[in-house]
């Protein structure tokens, strides 16, 4: 039986040949799809999540986190690829001179390979995978908290919206890769076809089959890079109140709420709504957001405190 959960580990180093040759391509006008109007491609957002994140973002960081990992692996281990990336490597770090094969074939060059990508590469990859992991968390639990409005496009439809709950899930992080998603299976992993070298589209990064690419509601991330601008502001101008101690502070007057309540036999008059912990934290503690306080309520309130009927849930696909 098929389980769309399970990645085939002798194609992990293709996907990410092929995420690698995708970012590589960001200037290459046809490479990306085109934006249709009031959306930004995934791609696109993610650069300028990075930037706002990082004021030392370069746009390499999506490249660098796909680099192939040579550490660790053996040559008779390596794929036609990474023998191909460790040559690239030797070419243009080596002193010794190199031959003209295209792969890596000797014990010794491959060590050699190995080393010289610990010394000159490693370093930036780490860069990269902490920034790169910081943006994909951001941007997936914007999506997941309804600030950033996430849609799919097929190469001939219109977008269709990708409602928040597809986005509270880790397995969100794959999207990233090629910036596409399956929209009828969106917590499967889509495995690429395995691809070779000269195989690999050049001017053009396609769909996998069943995938549409990914957008942002410009709207949405214009309001969400604001948001983010003022939270360096406010660091900047207040180191002691960083977003992280806030959010802390707003947690740790949830349970002492939350205590009182279960010390008062759960009353249902110690109880305390959405709306009322949001405006009781916005005024009792310095630099908290609204938005904070009701995301914290919502992750962290005892079930008893769930409101009474049933909850408003997003349009599903069919209906659309």
């Amino acid at each position: 039986m098929f389980d769309p959960t399970y990645i085939n580990p002798l194609l992990i180093a293709e996907r990410d040949l092929r995420a690698h040759r995708f970012w590589k391509m960001h200037d290459i006008a046809i490479a990306w799809p085109i934006e249709p109007r009031g959306y930004t491609f995934l791609g696109h957002a993610v650069h300028r999540v990075g930037a706002a994140l990082f004021s030392g973002w370069t746009g390499d960081e999506p490249v660098d986190f796909h680099l192939p990992i040579l550490e660790g692996v053996s040559l008779q281990e390596a794929s036609y690829n990474k023998r191909g990336f460790a040559k690239a490597i030797l070419r243009q770090f080596d002193t010794a001179e190199v031959d003209d094969e295209t792969l890596v074939y000797s014990e010794d060059e491959w060590d050699r390979a190995v080393k010289l990508f610990a010394t000159h590469l490693v370093p930036q990859i780490k860069t990269a995978i902490n920034r790169m992991s910081a943006v994909m968390r951001t941007m997936i639990e914007g999506a997941a908290q309804q600030n950033l409005h996430m849609v799919t496009r097929s190469k001939f439809g219109l977008p269709l919206a990708s409602p928040p709950n597809e986005w509270a899930t880790e397995w969100a992080y794959s999207r990233f890769s090629e910036c596409q998603m399956n929209p009828a299976a969106p917590f499967a992993n889509m495995q690429p076809p395995s691809l070779r070298g000269p195989q690999l589209p050049r001017g053009q990064i396609d769909l996998i089959p069943g995938n549409e690419w990914l957008f942002v509601e410009t709207a949405s991330l214009q309001a969400f890079l604001a948001e983010i601008a003022s939270d360096r502001a406010a660091s900047a101008d207040k180191p002691e109140r960083l977003p992280a101690i806030i959010k802390g502070d707003i947690k740790a007057l949830l349970r002492d709420i939350i205590q009182k309540w279960r010390e008062g036999g759960e009353a249902l008059e110690l109880q305390v709504g959405k709306s009322q912990f949001t405006e009781l934290a916005t005024n009792k503690i310095a630099g908290a957001k609204p938005r904070w306080a009701t995301d914290i309520w919502l992750e962290n309130r005892p079930d008893e405190w769930a409101k009474r009927g049933p909850r408003q849930q997003p349009p599903s696909r069919a209906a659309n």
